[in-house]
């Protein structure tokens, strides 16, 4: 019998063997890879870009994808990819804390740490609608 641990591993092998036959199956991989917070940018990047680029009407689950294939392209060093993506966020969640976590990581990634820092301005640092508080990493703090 397998363990609770391995069994989101063996969904996630089956779908991606099924993922190249149609978007519906990517959609399911991306969901699935998204609920188990698996780290597979890679994966997330080649299936998410299709997904995103192939026309067909995904209604809100184009910003879910869009978030995850921003996070898969920084982890790639594809700075790019991630900015194609970060744009769109902004312009539909212009206040959302979470586009603006990802736009610090984005400045992050190319070094623009000043950049970060006003991402984490003080007014930021707690928010009564956010469920935690937003720090700027250290590194950030230290570098300035």
């Amino acid at each position: 019998m397998a363990t609770r641990e391995t069994r989101p591993l063996k969904i996630y092998a089956t779908l991606l063997q099924a993922a190249s036959a149609s978007t519906s199956a990517r959609l399911e991989l991306l969901d699935h890879v998204r609920l188990h917070n698996l780290r597979v940018p890679k994966i997330i990047l080649e299936h998410g870009t299709k997904v995103l680029n192939s026309g067909t009407s995904i209604g809100d689950r184009r910003w879910d994808i869009m978030e995850q294939v921003v996070v898969a392209a920084l982890d790639n060093g594809l700075d790019d990819v991630a900015a194609q993506y970060i744009l769109p966020l902004r312009q539909q969640f212009p206040d959302s804390q979470r586009v603006k976590r990802l736009s610090g990581m984005a400045l992050e990634a190319k070094g623009d740490y000043n950049g970060v820092s006003d991402c984490f301005s003080p007014t930021r640092f707690f928010s009564p609608y956010a469920m935690r508080c937003t720090f700027p990493p250290v590194h950030v703090l230290k570098s300035l």
